[in-house]
């Protein structure tokens, strides 16, 4: 059961696509929507959607947009989860990076798309999620490619707290992590964990960077932190065996 569909049973879903990616599209160019571009994409989006309250996931990249929306809107969302994010990348992202810019500078596509489907956890990621990304690559238009390309360039050079007043987030907020996550350190994540207010963080023994798409049994915990009416005690540190919450879900 996808994340969509498990929440679309209780709650309202909304989804929607940047500019340029899945079915979003620009009509003029350039083709790449800048940061505050991508926020007020979100700020459009929320124009059109009546609530009571608003609980939000943003994963990866996802992440950083939601939280930057959180810090400069901060009396909008309720709820947050923040999956596989941290204060920065590391180095195996650096390489990818490059890599896949010395690949799309040479036309070197399929090898992109390689790099794609198995730079961000080989061992970890499903191989039908890595013959889904592996697609997506090969056949992308030429206009997502180069969206796509200008985003990477602008992610390698971003200072993520430039970006984001992790400070002003005032929602309550939950970061989840994949202990084998290859493209973000634990002590990064822990460094952004402390750099908002009250912020809770769990940690998932024996998933990566995609998480819920890696074994929903996690979607349990984003259960528990959406549907707690509890006032949120501060921050706390968690770790799950994603074997055992498989069990408790029988």
């Amino acid at each position: 059961m996808s994340l969509v569909s498990r929440y679309a049973k209780k709650y309202r879903v909304v989804i929607f696509d940047f500019p340029h990616q899945g079915g979003g599209s620009v009509l003029s160019t350039p083709y790449y929507a800048s940061f505050d571009e991508q926020m007020e994409c979100i700020e459009q989006v929320l124009k059109q959607v009546v609530f009571d309250s608003l609980y939000v996931f943003g994963g990866s990249w996802g992440a950083t947009q939601v939280a930057a929306y959180a810090a400069r809107h901060p009396s909008v969302i309720d709820k947050m989860i923040l999956g596989s994010t941290a204060i920065k990348f590391n180095q195996n992202l650096v390489n990818i990076f490059l890599k896949g810019n010395a690949y799309y500078c040479n036309g070197r596509k399929d090898e992109l798309a390689a790099l794609m489907a198995e730079g961000f956890g080989e061992t970890t990621t499903p191989l039908a999620l890595r013959k889904q990304i592996q697609r997506q690559f090969s056949s992308m238009p030429s206009e997502h490619l180069e969206a796509f390309y200008a985003h990477c360039h602008f992610v390698y050079d971003a200072i993520f707290e430039d970006l984001v007043d992790f400070s002003k987030i005032s929602c309550e907020t939950l970061i989840v992590y994949g202990e084998k996550d290859d493209v973000y350190d634990l002590g990064d994540v822990l460094a952004l964990q402390d750099r908002i207010k009250g912020c809770r963080l769990s940690i998932f023994k024996g998933v990566g960077h995609f998480i819920h798409l890696e074994n929903t049994a996690v979607m349990k915990v984003y259960d528990d932190f959406y549907q707690n009416t509890s006032p949120n005690l501060g921050k706390k540190i968690e770790y799950f065996d994603v074997s055992e919450l498989e069990m408790s879900r029988k």
